[in-house]
């Protein structure tokens, strides 16, 4: 596969990223779930290592400008989507296909998990005294009304990264297995 190809793959997945969230944002469809750690993942397995954590951060920018998000909390989003960038590096590694389905697996909880504690310890944060309580009660509140927007997203990561996280795999080895091995000075 062609380093072009290789983008062409990961700017489909960054479009259909933000797609996806528009679409959601829209009908509601599917609540909480996102495709940016499946953009991460992918990235973070065909492309170098800076340019794998940049493209889900500016796909998020690219998002959030085109469809007019403005609150502070983007902080918080932002802070926990670059987490989940540098935590996808780990899929580079992967060899076997159970090795990446059960780390991809792992990938998809623990960022689904780390968004949904960054992002409601956010709102907390930035309405505490005012929608919510100033204290540890009125956080875990927070963290409960926040469940929906866990739930979803947890067990759609838990298919949708172990799945590109194979794809990008094939996709890469198809390309090695491509390319011809070195031979030996004579």
């Amino acid at each position: 596969m062609s380093t072009v190809l290789k983008y062409a793959v990961v700017a489909l997945v960054a479009v259909a990223s933000v797609a996806w969230r528009d679409l959601n944002l829209n009908t509601f469809l599917a609540p909480g779930v996102e495709l940016v750690t499946v953009l991460a993942v992918v990235s973070a397995i065909l492309l170098p290592r800076p340019v794998a954590v940049a493209v889900p951060l500016v796909t998020v920018a690219i998002g959030d400008v085109l469809l007019g998000s403005h609150s502070v909390i983007f902080l918080y989003v932002w802070g926990a989507w670059l987490a989940v960038a540098v935590g996808s590096l780990v899929m580079r590694r992967t060899r076997s296909r159970r090795s990446v389905v059960l780390l991809g697996a792992g990938v998809g909880a623990a960022s689904s998990t780390l968004f949904f504690l960054v992002t409601n310890f956010g709102t907390w944060m930035l309405g505490r005294g005012e929608w919510v309580a100033d204290s540890v009660a009125g956080l875990m509140s927070t963290y409960a009304m926040g469940l929906p927007f866990y739930l979803y997203p947890l067990l759609a990561n838990l298919v949708l990264v172990p799945a590109a996280a194979l794809g990008a795999h094939a996709l890469r080895e198809r390309e090695a297995a491509l390319v011809p091995a070195p031979q030996p000075a004579r």
